[in-house]
């Protein structure tokens, strides 16, 4: 039996967390640079705002309804989404972390009430980390996705077999089954295909015909017959990007070098994570789109030897910039792409080359500092941190509540405190104990 966990808008709910007050109210939050919705609550999506929908479009709703407005806080999220996912191994070690918000746990098929499971689910990680969440039960991932479907309009939580597959398929939209997008969904919809249920009951050899395996594995789950296996280990790695919008338009090149090698210093920190190197670095940037004159271009830099050196990233892509750059551009974004990754403990080295490419030690004690004093305690001087001209609007941005000892929350305000502790020390030289009050 699988279980699909998903948080309940992700993103909003963790805003929530440590501000109690925002429950039942319209919450929003915006893409780096303060630009698009990207996360609703409820109550926003019943004001009509939409995913993706620019900020400056629908200013008077929110002005209007007071919807409270979030930047993007990527740093938070990602920690609380790791220690909800911690709690969810509590349940079954068999688990696949499917996105930063969604798992799939495998149980036993036994006669246990998968219902009764479900909520202890919910009320764990409501109890533990503060975040609502819903669960959908099924004999595959797809049947797990489609009852999950079902739940939101509930409890909740949804045994897709104890309400009934075809009855419960019978009312699911076939363009909200995993796996059959917009495409598929129009194909279908065209020839008289609107419900999950009569997708699944479609002759197979159709399916297969005009949607190839893809669709015919799904149709085959939607029939109760595990195709798509538990992912336990993530895959390796492939490429690594960074990218990032700047505050300002910029038209210096040395102020997009500092950004760009910014970008480096994120992307090869990952990379050095993973125990990977890159054999090619790819570099791009563009201004706005909605300037008349848009400019985007990028160039592939092939690496002497594959790498993981924020020294020797940053150079090359000095150089690519060299390439892509145009004077008398405005520039709105900039990033790098680490391409041909391969295992950091099997790198070829080159016969010809001379240069030290891989700075071990170095980089080890960069890594070391960075982890126990902040991201950017130790950097290279090109990124221009003390005048980061280049840095994203996050001017709605949440304190980093679980992750920076500087912006723990306080119990207590620094008044009240310095009051406490003058009334302590006087009670104290007196003999007796301070008041509970």
């Amino acid at each position: 039996m699988y279980a699909l966990v998903d948080c309940r808008s992700f993103y909003v709910s963790c805003e929530r967390v440590f501000r109690p007050d925002l429950w039942g109210k319209p919450v929003v939050v915006l893409s780096n640079n303060d630009g698009c919705i990207i996360a609703r609550s409820q109550e926003a999506k019943a004001l009509g705002l939409r995913m993706g929908e620019a900020v400056f479009k629908c200013q008077h709703i929110l002005k209007q309804n007071e919807v409270h407005v979030f930047s993007a806080n990527f740093g938070l999220y990602g920690d609380l989404s790791a220690r909800i996912m911690s709690v969810l191994e509590g349940f079954s070690p068999d688990i696949e972390i499917y996105s930063i918000d969604e798992a799939f746990l495998v149980f036993p098929n036994d006669n246990r009430d998968y219902e009764v499971l479900g909520r202890h689910i919910c009320e764990r990680v409501l109890r533990w980390v503060g975040v609502p969440v819903g669960v959908g039960f099924g004999h595959s991932k797809t049947l797990a996705k489609a009852a999950h479907e079902i739940s939101k309009k509930g409890s909740g939580v949804c045994d897709i077999h104890q309400r009934g597959v075809t009855h419960t398929l019978q009312s699911l939209p076939v363009a909200d089954i995993w796996g059959i997008g917009k495409r598929h969904s129009a194909f279908l919809n065209s020839n008289g295909i609107y419900t999950a249920r009569q997708f699944r009951d479609m002759p197979p050899e159709v399916v297969r015909k005009r949607m190839h395996t893809p669709g015919f594995r799904t149709q085959q789950e939607l029939k109760g017959l595990s195709c798509i296996p538990l992912e336990a280990v993530a895959e390796e790695r492939k490429q690594i990007v960074s990218s990032r919008s700047f505050g300002t338009k910029l038209t210096e090149q040395s102020d997009v070098r500092g950004a760009l090698a910014d970008n480096v210093a994120v992307a090869s920190e990952k990379l050095r994570f993973y125990g990977q190197a890159a054999q090619a670095l790819m570099v791009f940037i563009a201004t706005s789109r909605y300037n008349d004159d848009y400019y985007s271009r990028s160039v592939v830099i092939p690496l002497p030897e594959a790498t993981a050196s924020s020294r020797i990233l940053t150079h090359y892509s000095g150089i690519g910039l060299e390439y892509v750059y145009k004077p008398g551009k405005r520039y709105a974004k900039s990033g790098v792409m680490l391409m041909n990754l391969v295992k950091a403990d099997h790198i070829q080295g080159n016969l010809f080359y001379k240069g030290a490419c891989q700075d071990t030690a170095l980089m080890k004690a960069v890594d070391a500092i960075n982890g126990r004093w902040g991201r950017h305690t130790l950097q290279l001087a090109v990124t221009q941190w003390h005048n980061r001209i280049w840095k994203m609007n996050q001017n709605m941005k949440s304190k980093r509540f679980t992750t920076s000892w500087n912006e723990l929350p306080e119990v207590m305000s620094p008044c009240v405190a310095d009051l406490y502790k003058k009334k302590t020390t006087q009670t104290e030289s007196n003999g007796s104990f301070p008041t509970s009050k």
